[in-house]
């Protein structure tokens, strides 16, 4: 998923050129060259994703602020057209943010079953053992 952000593919190049500027150089050997590199890119990689997820959050209690916001507007001019109208649109941003959150959880839960699906899990193997035990 990240790899299609063009934004964080941008921020890995500048990062990337600036460690390969700064560190190839013939003291250090290739072997280590790769070894911080790749740390630099789990760095990068989860600074990245928690800023991402940073501002997700702060977008969405922005909106669910504003939701609150509405609502006390409207319990004390309840036939303001206006209001009901940014309510109706906050309410659906809200909803669209909960969706794609929702989305990512259940590609994760299928990705995680399609992993695990043909394997014997550990209390099949259990049983089997017992079962010969037993025999």
């Amino acid at each position: 998923q990240l790899i299609k952000k063009k934004e964080h593919v941008n921020n890995l190049k500048e990062e990337l050129k600036y460690f390969l500027k700064e560190n190839n150089n013939e003291t250090t050997t290739k072997q280590n060259i790769w070894d911080t590199m790749k740390s630099v890119i789990r760095g990068t990689t989860i600074s990245y994703n928690a800023r991402r997820n940073r501002e997700n959050y702060a977008k969405q209690n922005n909106l669910k602020f504003r939701i609150k916001e509405l609502e006390s507007q409207l319990q004390n001019t309840p036939k303001d057209h206006r209001l009901q109208y940014q309510m109706i649109v906050t309410k659906h941003k809200l909803n669209l943010w909960e969706q794609e959150g929702m989305i990512t959880k259940l590609t994760a839960a299928r990705q995680i079953y399609f992993e695990q699906a043909n394997k014997t899990g550990r209390w099949l193997s259990y049983k089997l053992k017992k079962k010969k035990k037993k025999d």
